[in-house]
């Protein structure tokens, strides 16, 4: 068979249906929101290698499970009469499939007309510019509007091991909201509209440069670290724009508010083994996370 199909025990066979693609990492945590609004969810693996790849996919947070082996039509087979409200990426690995999904079953999702400057538009992918300060812009769109859930600035390591890290943005000031208008108009021009999504820019002397855009969750994406810095929970509000659109716009009017700030470190372990001290560990484990 192309497609592995598990149903699970009393799935709600007449109700309205989220497919949620590769949802691993935060992605996880969508599965267990959209059923708690009432909708059942099917589950979609982008390939048996992403299947055999991913640790932190929850099958019982799903009524069924589908493992793409390259056919789209058989998959849309099988989603075929089911009332689909939704399909969406879950992390960067399932883009491309639920693009192709959302346009075979009919549903919102990314233009179809925008794929080509999605997955061939050049600089499109993360790496594409290394000159410059880099940034990170993490939103969810939705109702004809990209609402930045939460803005990085990224800062290399240092030669004698200091580690690289992110540092959490005020979404106010003229760069940062110089960065969101780039940032919303590459969502744009990749017809990217609903769900979330993850962009890559870099600040150069000569003005911001796209890295990479791409919809789904970016890879480091912390909800409990967002809602309690920002008061926004990413996961309900991509709940919302795929449900509730008057919702969602009456929670994206203004931009996130920085309530605490937050740092991200980029620890490079040392060659195989195991750390048995560090100055300072003991401090770090007492801290509440």
């Amino acid at each position: 068979m192309v497609y592995h199909r598990a149903m699970a025990p009393g799935s709600p066979e007449a109700a309205t249906w989220c497919v949620l693609v590769d949802a691993y990492g935060a992605g996880a945590r969508l599965a267990p929101e959209f059923r708690s609004r009432g909708l059942g969810c099917i589950h979609v693996f982008s390939s048996p290698a992403t299947q055999r790849a991913i640790r932190t996919f929850r099958a019982a947070d799903f009524d069924e499970c589908l493992v793409h082996a390259g056919d789209l039509e058989a998959a849309a087979g099988l989603l075929r009469g089911k009332p689909v409200a939704a399909v969406l990426a879950a992390s960067l690995s399932g883009a491309g499939l639920a693009d192709r999904l959302a346009e075979a079953l009919g549903v919102a999702g990314p233009d179809p007309a925008r794929r080509d400057a999605r997955e061939a538009g050049s600089p499109a992918r993360p790496g594409s510019w290394t000159a410059g300060v880099a940034y990170v812009l993490n939103a969810v769109s939705g109702v004809g509007r990209h609402w930045f859930t939460d803005i990085w600035r990224e800062e290399p390591g240092a030669p004698d091991g200091a580690p690289g890290q992110r540092v959490l943005l005020d979404p106010a000031g003229p760069t940062v909201e110089r960065l969101q208008a780039f940032a919303a108009a590459a969502l744009e021009e990749r017809g990217i509209h609903l769900g979330p999504s993850h962009t890559e820019v870099r600040l150069t002397e000569n003005g911001p440069k796209l890295a990479g855009c791409v919809a789904g969750f970016d890879p480091l994406a912390d909800p409990d670290l967002h809602a309690a810095c920002t008061g926004v929970d990413p996961i309900g509000l991509i709940a919302d724009a795929a449900l509730c659109p008057e919702r969602f716009e009456a929670r994206t009017r203004r931009p996130y508010a920085l309530r605490q700030h937050a740092r991200l470190l980029f620890l490079n372990p040392p060659p195989a083994g195991r750390v048995r001290a560090l100055p300072g560990l003991r401090s770090l484990t007492s801290l509440p996370t």
